[in-house]
């Protein structure tokens, strides 16, 4: 059995391998400048360089998820704008700050009028 390199998302969108110095939890994608979260996906955000801007699925469902995790560690140097679109979290519209050293965040959408169920993790 041949394992497989993880990806990581860059810019555009293209994905290429990691190299071998480079490790993330299976399931994990890494991203290293703003995009747009796919529904269900788990992203490792390395804002090592810079400052990232996560934009939320537009057309979410009940029960779609999105997971953020801080995966060098430098959120509380360059944060994460989590950008929601027209959708709200905890019932509130508008962007928020990830901004916290370690912390992730698991994303659910409930509906329309609650938007996102926010949790977050240390």
């Amino acid at each position: 059995m041949t394992l497989k390199k993880p990806l990581v998302l860059s810019d555009f969108g293209t994905t290429e391998e990691l190299s071998n110095s480079d490790t993330i939890e299976p399931g994990y994608t890494l991203v290293t400048s703003s995009t747009t979260a796919f529904v269900n996906s788990k992203l490792a955000v390395d804002t090592s360089s810079s400052a990232i801007t996560i934009t939320m699925p537009t057309a979410p469902n009940p029960g779609d998820r999105v997971r953020l995790k801080d995966y060098k560690r430098t959120f509380s140097i360059n944060n994460v704008t989590v950008d929601l679109g027209s959708k709200k979290a905890e019932g509130f519209l508008g962007a928020f700050v990830l901004d916290v050293e370690g912390i992730e965040a698991d994303m659910e959408f409930i509906n329309d009028t609650q938007g996102w169920l926010v949790r977050f993790k240390l």
